[in-house]
């Protein structure tokens, strides 16, 4: 009985060294990308506990099964490739109408404008009152990781971050911002916004609808009611791969 319980205590102490010596270390270089980037996507991959990440820079230490390991390290080398270049193309339209008290109509005018901006794969771009520039500093925030900047904070609007997906498909994630109606009351104005929480698929090129909305101005002068609404306001964009 001792020689059997001798026998099986050391075939345990014999399986955990063989265990422990199967385990590897091993730090990666990375020339594109931050190692963080990478530790985020192969979580997802290895979701259980036998592989260990840790990022530091451009350094992605990795331990675990030596085959394990070594598959990660083939995986990182691949994944290790410069973002794409995306340029994001706002397009805004806008009408308006000026009339009078009686209801007659004065004026209708009408105007379109665009603007692009050139951002990396997955970064973030801020579009408000018809203005695009990228957003520079972000703060995670479950699904809308990178969506939120911090320093950049907005009442109304939208924020864009794009990732392409191949040379055939954009991912495009869009969050809008609604008016503060306390702005709108001191200065004299009313505005519904439409509020879109989205996130779809693309072709490089297809025109994206973000939202409308409406804006009505009145004065007075001489007993005289004076009204302009600017209606038929839409902002789209468009996200195309920079060669």
């Amino acid at each position: 009985m001792k020689l059997i319980c001798s026998l099986a205590f050391a075939l345990l102490v014999f399986t955990t060294t063989v265990a422990q010596a199967q385990q590897k270390v091993e730090v990666f270089e990375l020339s594109n990308r931050q190692a963080s980037e990478l530790v985020s996507q192969l979580k997802t991959l290895y979701p259980d506990q036998e592989v260990i990440f840790s990022a530091d820079g451009q350094r992605l230490m990795v331990k675990g099964p030596a085959t394990v390991v070594a598959e990660v390290g083939e995986l990182a080398r691949r994944l290790d490739v410069a973002p794409a270049q995306l340029r994001i193309t706002v397009l805004r339209h806008q009408a308006s109408q000026d009339k009078v008290s009686t209801g007659e109509r004065l004026s209708t005018r009408a105007r379109q404008s665009q603007q692009s901006v050139i951002v990396q794969s997955g970064e973030t771009a801020r579009i408000e009152a018809g203005v695009i520039r990228r957003v520079t500093s972000a703060v995670a925030g479950g699904d809308y990781v990178g969506l939120v900047a911090e320093d950049t904070p907005m009442t109304s609007g939208f924020m864009v971050q794009p990732r392409a997906l191949g040379s055939n498909q954009i991912e495009l994630r869009i969050i809008s911002f609604n008016d503060d109606p306390a702005h709108h009351k001191a200065y004299g104005s009313s505005r519904d916004t439409a509020a879109v929480v989205t996130q779809r698929r693309v072709s490089p090129g297809e025109w994206v609808n973000l939202g409308s909305a409406a804006e009505a101005h009145t004065a007075e002068h001489q007993g005289v009611t004076y009204s302009t609404r600017d209606s038929g306001q839409t902002w789209s964009i468009k996200v195309d791969l920079v060669p």
